[in-house]
C-alpha cells in the first residue's frame, strides 16, 4: 500500500493489501476489504461494507456496500448498494442500480478520443 493523501475512517475494521495503490483524496469508510492487485484512483469514496479484489476504481467514483472482483470501474461511476460486479468493464459516468449483478461485461468501454 502506498503512502499518500487518503483517509481511513476506522483503521481497525479496514483491510488493505500491500499491493493496493491508492490515489489522492480517497476516503475509505469502515468495514472494507481491498485485496489483490487493485488501483483506487483519485477522489474515490468507498463507503462501508465493500469487498474489492483485483480491480481498478476510476477517478471520482463512489462505491456503496458492494462486491467488485476482477473488474474495471471507469471514472465518475456510482455503484449503488448490494451490487455484485465480476469480470466486467463499467464505462464512464455509469450508475449501477442497487441489487445489480453484472458478470463478464467487456464490450462497454470505448476510447473517448
Amino acid at each position: 500500500m502506498n503512502k499518500t493523501n487518503y483517509v481511513l475512517k476506522d483503521k481497525k475494521s479496514i483491510f488493505i493489501d500491500d499491493s493496493v495503490k491508492i490515489g489522492e483524496n480517497v476516503i475509505i469508510y469502515e468495514n472494507n476489504r481491498i485485496e489483490g492487485i487493485c488501483e483506487i484512483e483519485d477522489n474515490v469514496i468507498i463507503f462501508p461494507n465493500c469487498y474489492i479484489n483485483n480491480s481498478r476504481i476510476g477517478k471520482g467514483s463512489k462505491i456503496y456496500c458492494s462486491v467488485i472482483e476482477k473488474s474495471n470501474i471507469a471514472p465518475s461511476c456510482l455503484i449503488s448498494p448490494f451490487s455484485y460486479i465480476v469480470n466486467s468493464n463499467i464505462p464512464f459516468y455509469t450508475k449501477v442500480k442497487a441489487f445489480s449483478e453484472i458478470k463478464k461485461c467487456k464490450n462497454f468501454i470505448t476510447d473517448k478520443s
